[in-house]
């Protein structure tokens, strides 16, 4: 049960490591006033043959439903649990995705029909790319900036970390054990 737990952390972990990128929007959503609903794909380049990961985050404690559409319109992943709150939070995983361009799709219950239906593509390709190389004067590559909707996705990966029955103690040595 340990080692599940954290396996399970280590791979939410992953997403939003280095290997992941954030599409956060800071401005107020025209949906009711609050942040936008921030949104994260892992790895950063998804290829065939490697989880795909996506969790969306979002101010409002609507109910929804999470789907990721693979290439030939088939649904892979539905998630319909909402987590946390506030920041919520909704994520699936498809263990081998298929190359091509996926879709994964938010549907907000209770929003307003111009707000119902947040969607985002995702193209996985059938190879592992090569991942950016460090900027000068840094040993990583900085692709983002902290944000409401980073900060959003840093406190959903930190509730799935310790997502476990009140039974377990969840508990690591170090933490590159985490984030590797």
């Amino acid at each position: 049960m340990k080692a599940a737990l954290l396996i399970a952390a280590v791979s939410f972990g992953l997403l939003l490591a280095t290997n992941a990128t954030a599409v956060a929007m800071d401005e107020q959503d025209a949906c009711g006033g609050v942040a936008a609903p921030a949104f994260l794909a892992s790895p950063l380049a998804p290829w065939k043959g490697a989880p795909l990961r996506v969790v969306f985050t979002a101010e409002d404690a609507l109910d929804g439903e999470l789907t990721l559409t693979a290439p030939d319109g088939s649904v892979a992943a539905t998630s319909r649990e909402r987590h946390g709150g506030p920041p919520y939070f909704w994520y699936a995983e498809v263990a081998d995705p298929g190359a091509g361009k996926w879709r994964a799709t938010l549907k907000r219950e209770g929003a307003s029909a111009e707000c119902k239906v947040i969607a985002r593509e995702l193209s996985v390709s059938a190879k592992r790319q090569r991942g950016p190389g460090s900027s000068e004067g840094s040993v990583w590559p900085i692709r983002d900036s902290w944000s409401h909707g980073n900060e959003s996705l840093y406190s959903a990966w930190i509730e799935k970390l310790f997502d476990a029955p009140l039974d377990a103690a969840p508990s690591w040595p170090a933490l590159h054990e985490v984030l590797r």
